[in-house]
């Protein structure tokens, strides 16, 4: 577990303190500045009241002048410290967030797949954001009181070790009560993150699959899955609160005995003479810096706990994936058109799905590709896609690839967005021939915006029949010279599907065309035939 810390918090200063050095180390910066003038303000302060005391107004005129600029060189000086660490929070955020970003889009297939969805946004989402406030809040907090307490306790047994002694004498007690309290209210932080992404995951997954849970009366079901993971959250959350009451308390005590104590002994000094009334004053307001933030501590302590958990988490995330090497598969746009696998092997998981398997076509054509459920049609063309790597073997692709799966994504967006996703530059026209050609026209006149309607997510839902249409109209959009079309027409009715096909015999001439399907209408296409 130690071992586990370690290596977060080294990702910690790694990747994010130094990826925004200049904002992080100007804010420390400020932080010392900050610590040092409030010194000079406490000595200023003592200063003051002796020569109020003593009524030498000459005196007492100038420090009040000293005390006024040093207080607007500390709200100049919190001022940028705020600005900087507020900045470096927000960078931090922007660069954690890209950075698993782009490890999400550059990782294998296979690791992305395995992954629960709901764990990633949590992820990229929740664990992100609690570092980001934690370092532009917390971190600056902790950060200042860790350096005031030594400056400040420094200049305190400078001035009166005698007072610091006794003053202090419990401190090391408390701290290391609270220390023990906040080792064991620890070890349930990771708990609880993992909890919620579970409980993020359950939800995750009724809200996409809505459908099926309601067609298959599975409300309750769900309902009770979703309430177990977030009793987990709810159980794990009691047990940190129940350590929390104790830290406060501890910490509480940490701040009231030293505060006591100094009373009565700084009391009995001035009284003998040994210690002046401006002295006395200047002490108690250095002890409120030293010993006030143990009020503080424990939400401290419990936002520096969330974030060795999110942490951990966005590490473990990271070290789940891996990036993809550089691709076995060969595709070389401008030479001849052409698809070549030679003596490919690919097991996914356990299973072989091929073992020195061999294909080549060289000429615009249409292969149609058949064979049992599981048998590894889609897979095939995830190969000649790039998606996965062979095992063992070469895949040389020349041309532009397209490849069509057997659920169409409807992005969030109008339909001329989602259909112009494939060619971001294609005119009006061109987009408007492809949904004509796909045989969508029609039902987009009839939507309310017609083409300009939002589909997609939280917009509402179009049917099978019309995302597949969707699907196929990227398809005659696409300027790629080779198309992987993934079961393209299971779920048109057949006169619609006789259109397609039509379209399809009409790409064949100019184009290199796989087709993976059970339906003979679509077998009736093929120029050759694979069994797999």
């Amino acid at each position: 577990m130690e071992q586990k810390s370690s290596k977060s918090w080294r990702y910690f200063f790694k990747e994010l303190i130094y990826a925004n050095k200049g904002s992080s180390f100007g804010s420390s910066f400020l932080i010392l500045v900050l610590s040092i003038v409030t010194i000079i303000k406490t000595k200023v302060i003592e200063k003051l009241i002796d020569a109020t005391s003593a009524f030498l107004w000459d005196d007492m005129m100038k420090q009040l002048i000293v005390l006024i600029a040093i207080v607007v060189v500390n709200i100049v000086i919190n001022y940028w410290k705020i600005k900087l660490s507020t900045y470096f929070g927000a960078s931090s955020s922007n660069y954690m967030k890209n950075s698993i970003c782009y490890k999400v889009l550059h990782s294998r297939y296979e690791d992305i797949s395995a992954e629960n969805r709901g764990d990633i946004l949590k992820t990229i989402n929740n664990d992100v954001e609690t570092v980001s406030n934690f370092l532009s809040n917390d971190m600056t907090t902790l950060l200042s009181q860790f350096v005031l307490f030594f400056v400040v306790l420094g200049y305190l047994f400078f001035e009166n070790p005698i007072i610091g002694l006794v003053t202090f004498s419990y401190t090391p007690i408390g701290m290391y009560i609270t220390y023990q309290i906040n080792k064991r209210m620890g070890a349930y932080y990771p708990k609880i993150a993992q909890a919620e992404g579970n409980a993020t995951g359950a939800l995750e997954q009724v809200i996409s699959q809505i459908a099926v849970v309601k067609s298959f009366k599975m409300n309750e079901r769900r309902l009770n899955k979703v309430k177990e993971r977030y009793m987990d959250v709810q159980g794990f959350g009691f047990a940190i609160s129940k350590y929390n009451g104790m830290m406060q308390t501890a910490c509480s005590m940490v701040y009231a005995v030293p505060h006591i104590v100094f009373y009565i002994f700084a009391g009995w000094l001035v009284l003998h003479n040994h210690l002046t009334l401006g002295a006395m004053v200047s002490i108690d307001q250095l002890l409120d810096y030293v010993l006030g933030p143990t009020v503080f501590f424990p939400f401290i302590l419990d936002g520096l706990n969330y974030t060795k958990a999110a942490i951990s988490r966005i590490q473990d995330f990271s070290k789940r994936l891996t990036l993809e090497e550089d691709s076995q598969i060969e595709l070389m746009e401008g030479s001849e058109v052409a698809v070549e696998l030679k003596e490919v092997s690919f097991v996914f998981g356990d299973k072989k799905i091929f073992k020195n398997f061999s294909l080549n076509v060289d000429k615009n054509s249409i292969t149609v590709i058949s064979g049992r459920s599981g048998k590894g049609k889609t897979t095939l063309f995830d190969l000649i896609s790039g998606i996965y790597q062979p095992n063992k073997g070469e895949i040389n692709v020349k041309g532009k690839v397209f490849n069509m799966t057997q659920d169409t994504y409807i992005f969030t967006g109008s339909v001329m967005d989602n259909v112009r996703i494939v060619k971001p530059d294609a005119s009006d026209e061109e987009v408007l021939d492809a949904l004509e050609k796909a045989c969508a026209s029609e039902f987009c006149k009839c939507l309310a915006e017609g083409y300009n309607t939002q589909i997609g997510d939280g917009n509402g839902e179009l049917s099978g029949g019309q995302k597949q249409r969707i699907g196929l109209a990227r398809v005659f959009l696409s300027d790629a010279q080779i198309l992987l079309l993934d079961e393209p027409t299971s779920s048109l009715d057949e006169e619609t599907e006789q259109k397609i096909i039509e379209q399809f015999n009409l790409m064949s001439k100019h184009k290199i065309i796989f087709i993976s399907t059970h339906r003979d209408s679509l077998f009736k296409l093929a120029d050759r035939r694979v069994e797999l």
